[in-house]
Order: C-alpha cells, then sequence, then structure tokens
C-alpha cells in the first residue's frame, strides 16, 4: 500500500512539474482513490489528494500547450477556464472556433473575467470523458476520405460539474452548457457537452462545442424513454455479471474497465433523465431511480439534485423521502471530514439536522431519533438534547436491538455527565440483551475502571478482546489500566498478547514503544518503533513517534505526550 501510494504521488508529481494533470479518468474517481488508497487506517490523512494544491496556480508562460492529445486538451480547457485563466482557455480554441465568437484574445478574457466576478465558478468535479467513434456513412465514400477525416477531426464527450452563483445563466457564454441539474444548496451545476477537434498546425485544438444536454431536451417524451429503458437493461445486464464471483474478486484490468463503463454510462444515462424529468416533473418513479442510481456510485449531491424535489412535490413520502435526504447529507459531511473541510463539516451537519427535525414534524420515527443522537452526541453542549431524542426514541422500540441501541446511547450520555453509575447500569442492559457484545463488554469496562473496580474492569476488557481479538483499542486499554494500578509489567504483557493476534499492526509496536521511551529504554523502544515503521513507514502516527524517540535520545528528560484514547467502534 505504501508503495503504490508512493507511485501515484510520483505520477502526481510528474504532472505538476510539467503544468499537466493526470487523465480526466483518473480524476473522475479520485474521493474513490483517496478513500481506499490515501485515507487508509493508519496513513496519514494529510496526504489526501487536493488536485487543486498538486495543480495550483501557475505561470500562465510556463504552461506548455504543444503536443496535447485530444483529451489532454479538452481536460485543460475545462479546467483552466473553471479557474479562470482564460488566456489559456483561448489559446486552446481553434483559430476558426465559434466559441471565440470573433472576439480577440483580450475581448475575449475581458469578457469571461466579467462574467466570472459575477458567477464565481468553482469546485470542479470531472465525471467522464470519451471519444465518441465516427458514424458511419450509410452512402459509399472512399476508405481514405474516412481515414483522412478521423485523423483530423475528434469528437470528445465530457460530463463535469462546477459550483456558479444564481447570476451565473444571467449572462450565458457560448462555451457554458445548459445545465443538466442543479443542487440548489451548493448551487452545483451539472453538465454534458460533446467537443469537436481539429488540427491546426500540427495541434489538436476546439473548434466547436454541442451542448448535450440541451439536444436531449429536444427529444419526445417516447425518445427519452427509449433511451431510459436502454439504461435499465444494461444496467440489469451488468447487475448479473457483478453478482458473479468471479468478477468481484477480480482486479484485472477487464474489470477495471468494466466498472468504469458502467459509471460512464450511468452518468450519461442519468442526462436523458433530466431531460425527461423537465418534461413529466411529476412522474415519482424518475426521480427515485436517478437518485437511487447516484446514491449507488456515490455521486451523493446530484442524488440530492433528485430526493429534494421528491420531498417537496410528493408530500404522501415525505418522512422517510427526509430521513434519506438526512442519510446522504451525513455521507457527504463524513466525505469532507476526511478533507478537514470543517466549513462543508458544518454545513451538512446542519443540513442533516435540519431534514432529520422536518422529519419528525411529518412523523414520529424511530431511526430520525437516533439519528439525531449519532449526529450530536459528541457535542457536549447538547446532551440535553441528545437525551430528549433518546427518551422519545426509547417509546417507540419495537426489538432488542432497537433497545440496546438507546441503551448504549443513554450509558454513553451518563458517563459524559460523569454518572459512572447510571452509565454501568445502561451498558449492563445492553449485556444482557447481547452477551456476546464486545462494545457492551468494553462499555462496562470503562464504567468500572471510572467507579474504581478495577478487578470488574480488568475482566470486562479481556472478555472483549476475547470476543474482538482484532480490535486493538481493547488491549491498549487494558495496558492503560494496568498502569494506572502500577502493574507496569502486565501493561506489556497484554499488548505483547494484542501483537501475537495482530502481528501486523503497527499502533501496538508504537503503544509498546511510548511505554519504553516513558521508562528510558531506547533500545526497546527503537526495535519496536523500527517495527511500526516496516509495516507502515507512512503513518503519520508511526512518524511521529520516531521524531519523539529521537529527541528522548537526545534530550533523556523529554517527557513524551500521552497517547489518545482509542476511537472505540459504535453500531
Amino acid at each position: 500500500m505504501a508503495e503504490g501510494r508512493r507511485l501515484l504521488l510520483a505520477a502526481h508529481n510528474v504532472h505538476a512539474q510539467n503544468g499537466t494533470r493526470p487523465p480526466f479518468e483518473y480524476q473522475s474517481h479520485i474521493s474513490l482513490i483517496n478513500q481506499l488508497i490515501f485515507e487508509v487506517s493508519g496513513l496519514d490523512t494529510g496526504t489526501v489528494l487536493d488536485l487543486d494544491t498538486l495543480f495550483g496556480e501557475e505561470d500562465g508562460d510556463s504552461v506548455d500547450l504543444h503536443g496535447l492529445t485530444p483529451t489532454g486538451v479538452i481536460i485543460n480547457f475545462v479546467e483552466f477556464w473553471v479557474d479562470e485563466k482564460y488566456d489559456l482557455a483561448y489559446d486552446l480554441l481553434s483559430s476558426d472556433s465559434s466559441l471565440r465568437e470573433g472576439l480577440s484574445k483580450d475581448e475575449w478574457v475581458e469578457r469571461r473575467q466579467t462574467w466570472a466576478d459575477e458567477a464565481v465558478p468553482d469546485a470542479l468535479e470531472p465525471n467522464f470523458l470519451y471519444e465518441r467513434e465516427q458514424p458511419k456513412s450509410k452512402i459509399w465514400l472512399p476508405d481514405l476520405w474516412t481515414v483522412n477525416y478521423s485523423a483530423t477531426h475528434k469528437e470528445l464527450v465530457v460530463g463535469w460539474s462546477i459550483e456558479l452563483d444564481e447570476s451565473a445563466e444571467s449572462d450565458a457564454l457560448p462555451e457554458l452548457p445548459q445545465a443538466s441539474a442543479i443542487y440548489e444548496e451548493t448551487n452545483r451545476h451539472w453538465f454534458w457537452v460533446s467537443y469537436t477537434l481539429v488540427q491546426e498546425d500540427g495541434e489538436w485544438r476546439i473548434q466547436s462545442m454541442n451542448d448535450e444536454s440541451a439536444s436531449a431536451q429536444t427529444l419526445s417524451i417516447e425518445e427519452l424513454q427509449k433511451k431510459d429503458q436502454k439504461l435499465d437493461g444494461y444496467l440489469d445486464e451488468a447487475a448479473e455479471k457483478l453478482s458473479s464471483p468471479e468478477i468481484m474478486e477480480s482486479l484485472d484490468d477487464d474489470a477495471k474497465n468494466y466498472l468504469g463503463e458502467l459509471i460512464m454510462r450511468i452518468m450519461e444515462g442519468i442526462c436523458y433523465t433530466d431531460a425527461l424529468i423537465k418534461k413529466l416533473q411529476f412522474d415519482q418513479s424518475l426521480y427515485l431511480d436517478a437518485a437511487a442510481r447516484m446514491f449507488t456510485i456515490t455521486q451523493y449531491e446530484r442524488c440530492l439534485a433528485y430526493m429534494i424535489p421528491l420531498a417537496q412535490r410528493f408530500p404522501e413520502k415525505r418522512g422517510p423521502n427526509l430521513r434519506k435526504i438526512a442519510e446522504v447529507q451525513l455521507k457527504i459531511r463524513n466525505k469532507y471530514a476526511k478533507k478537514d473541510d470543517e466549513e462543508r463539516v458544518e454545513l451538512y451537519g446542519e443540513l442533516a439536522e435540519k431534514s432529520l427535525h422536518e422529519s419528525l414534524e411529518v412523523e414520529n420515527n424511530f431511526d430520525a431519533h437516533m439519528s439525531l443522537v449519532d449526529l450530536l452526541i459528541d457535542d457536549e453542549d447538547e446532551l440535553d438534547h441528545v437525551e430528549k431524542h433518546l427518551l422519545l426514541a426509547k417509546d417507540l422500540i419495537t426489538n432488542s436491538d432497537e433497545e440496546a441501541h438507546v441503551e448504549a446511547h443513554l450509558g454513553e450520555v451518563a458517563a459524559q455527565r460523569e454518572q459512572h453509575a447510571e452509565a454501568l447500569s445502561h451498558y449492563q442492559r445492553v449485556l444482557d440483551l447481547e452477551p456476546d457484545s464486545a462494545d457492551a463488554w468494553f462499555d462496562i469496562g470503562e464504567a468500572h475502571e471510572a467507579l474504581e473496580h478495577f478487578e470488574e474492569a480488568e475482566a470486562s476488557y479481556k472478555r472483549a478482546f476475547e470476543i474482538e481479538p482484532d480490535t486493538i483499542g481493547y488491549y491498549y486499554r487494558l495496558s492503560e489500566l494496568y498502569r494506572k494500578t502500577d502493574r507496569p509489567t502486565e501493561s506489556i504483557e497484554i499488548l505483547e498478547q494484542g501483537l501475537i493476534a495482530n502481528p501486523d499492526s503497527s499502533i501496538l509496536h508504537i503503544y509498546l514503544a511510548s511505554i519504553y521511551i516513558e521508562s528510558g529504554d531506547y533500545h526497546r523502544a527503537e526495535l519496536h518503533v523500527s517495527k511500526a515503521e516496516q509495516i507502515d513507514p507512512e503513518s503519520g502516527f508511526v512518524v511521529g513517534y520516531r521524531q519523539i524517540l529521537n529527541m528522548s535520545k537526545r534530550k533523556p528528560e523529554y517527557t513524551t505526550q500521552k497517547l489518545k484514547k482509542p476511537k472505540k467502534h459504535r453500531r
């Protein structure tokens, strides 16, 4: 994993040095790449890829626009245009391009800068890009003509989205397409465009643009429905293929290409659905199908573009739809939390809370109360609010799983208020309902420890990692209990036991290293930090403890910072 990440960063550095960006198809999956490679537990979250940071402001004179492929021309044109580098965007248009409007370069740039001051284009997100095959003529043409045309003309189809202020369409530019869909909360606009490129002085340049979204809206309802049915058939075929274990377990290029094509077809097909929705605004199934497709491929903002009007226009299912909206908003909130975007985290937290409260005005629902609890419970100022919703949810319990969920959170509220005896009673009720719950045993251990029932706490922690031996936080918590009660040998032994069960855990090695650093045994500390580096050399946690160890060796009286208590997983 570390080597794979290193290679990706090296590839990005090459693009940065050359003033180019990775392929559009790669950029369209950057959130997935972050999730699977750069946000893996234990890796330094500070290295999550931000394309705007990696490929930030460039000196226009230093950007080489020669030798670009047709794909490179489109990628750079769209990005330059969104980044308000209009002089560079202009240079990617052919001399006779209709998009130049017959203006000089200075006039063209000035008009767009004036527009951008009002529209504020921002936050580009690529969706798909492919080259459209030239249609075969139904009349006879010499093969040489066909070959020559394809060698000098290319047509590329692209889907992308940006955030624009409401004034964006008041003074529309010829290269600004009509939005296929809009999410009003952030004013994100989705576009679907095809570009025709020609060769000019040996370079590919954009000659013209066709607004595919606008073209789709000229189709009849019957034609659009056929397009939608064709996509449904393809998705049914894909679902059958993807249910095959061979496909799901395969990591070969064919499987990756198939999944990439599937996402591209969904993203392009949804634009026909957008056109159909404009003609059949009260066909509930269209919104449901569109929202489900976008949710499946994690296009959450676009999912909301269908869910919100669905809740507004169809009041008979407003409560469930509002709960679904909140679920999607929380997923977006989590996405921005991984990017440390506090402003967006706060925004989507507030939006989710508002959606859940509105749903409760429609119908009193257990899941809505518990979603509010999960959203607010980490905020100490909201404990009274959390407790109110827990008690309301308690009146709606229909099974033992729901009761356990409520009791666990009531225990958490009591613990935050330092009412540990009350917390213990709630956790014991959870254990009555779920005797093999490692979470419940761990919670009981913490409550006993807070009440200084150390023997009971020890037994509870041991029971927790007997049930879930791969949860390293359980070993750490018992180790800390031993240290607190002046049992240093056992503190080390329990972490070593954890390593036997989890030999690839760099974190357990760091926990052991921290004990040896505090005791001044730098030789053993060195052994464990080195092992942690072998397992996970890119981890910020590991890198930080290497620095602490080196500083401690130079200055023995240096006191290390206390390790943070690992977060326990919660239902």
